[in-house]
């Protein structure tokens, strides 16, 4: 990775060609302050994040026809979900909510609020990727190589009966885009 490629990770880009039926859909570029409002209830709906990232105004209405006929199914429609999430994150889904659950525990809650504020980090202009490397950082800086192997594990642990869902080829496309646009 180069220097430009280092920068552009760091900036909020958008995430192309999401295909739901017969459509290409597009979220626009959105800083971690988004992500996280989305991310961090305790109940994650999951129908209502989709259409609301989803730029063309009429996604919520084009999801529901496609689930009402049969040509999307919950199933599906989970896994694209899931999918956005974890190319935002750079990181599998389950891992960025594991990194997000252990930041908003009561225990580490003012903890990592106060590194962050300390180290700078600015969620309004940064991608949700980045800002969970700077809450992982603040995990990790203090562990044995021992103990960052054990929370490594468990970060990583994917829920029963969940593959792995990023699909590198559009991670790839998605990061390409974000550096001709940065």
């Amino acid at each position: 990775m180069g220097a430009s490629d280092f920068v552009a990770s760091l900036r909020p880009w958008s995430i192309e060609d999401i295909q739901i039926g017969d459509r290409l859909f597009r979220i626009p570029a959105l800083a971690a302050d988004r992500w996280l409002e989305l991310l961090l209830p305790d109940e994650i709906s999951l129908w209502s994040l989709l259409p609301g990232l989803l730029e063309q105004a009429d996604a919520e209405e084009y999801l529901s026809d496609l689930m009402l006929v049969g040509d999307l199914d919950r199933d599906e429609y989970e896994e694209i979900t899931w999918e956005v999430v974890g190319i935002a994150a750079g990181r599998e889904w389950w891992v960025a909510l594991h990194l997000l659950g252990n930041a908003k525990a009561e225990h580490n809650t003012r903890l990592v609020r106060g590194q962050l504020v300390l180290a700078g980090v600015d969620a309004t202009k940064i991608s949700l990727a980045a800002f969970l490397d700077a809450v992982y950082m603040i995990f990790i800086q203090n562990m044995t190589e021992q103990n960052r192997q054990r929370f490594d594990m468990m970060l990583n642990m994917a829920p029963p009966g969940v593959k792995r869902a990023i699909n590198p080829e559009r991670q790839r496309a998605n990061f390409a885009a974000l550096l001709g646009n940065g």
